[in-house]
């Protein structure tokens, strides 16, 4: 398997679409032919579009603080991330409960826009990707140390 998120800027042409919601759906289309015709991976292609619902989450309330570093054409080239657990013994009044939250009227209005762009094409199912491979409690955790 090709994490080809890792690399993927460097692979993809600009997007053409100019409607924020069409370039979400045209981004899909252009991940899956890049996946097939460049890099030969086999995953197995959807047969529907995944919306993916508006879906935010906080761990334990802290605002995760990032800095990215970019080449001359602004590119992402990589980051690195403040980590503000030090201590847990004395940052430990800094943890709250972690939040998350959900906006079901854009994501109602995306779902509209893409059911009819695609709809003749293939279904449209709303996705919450917030619990897939990303989302693993230990991986947040080292994050905070």
């Amino acid at each position: 398997m090709v994490e080809l998120n890792t690399f993927y800027d460097e692979l993809a042409p600009e997007l053409q679409c100019e409607h924020p919601i069409a370039r979400e759906i045209e981004g899909f289309f252009r991940y899956w032919e890049i996946n097939n015709e460049l890099i030969c991976d086999d995953k197995v292609i959807p047969n529907f579009y995944p919306l993916k619902r508006d879906v935010s989450f906080q761990l334990f309330g802290i605002e995760p603080k990032r800095h990215t570093a970019t080449d001359s054409s602004g590119k992402a080239l990589g980051y690195s991330e403040e980590h503000p657990i030090t201590d847990l013994e004395s940052d430990v009044d800094a943890l709250k409960s972690s939040v998350w939250s959900h906006d079901g009227q854009n994501t109602e209005q995306r779902l509209a826009f893409a059911q009819e762009v695609l709809g003749g094409i293939m279904p449209v199912i709303p996705k919450t990707n917030a619990l897939e491979w990303f989302f693993v409690p230990t991986k947040d955790v080292t994050y905070l140390r």
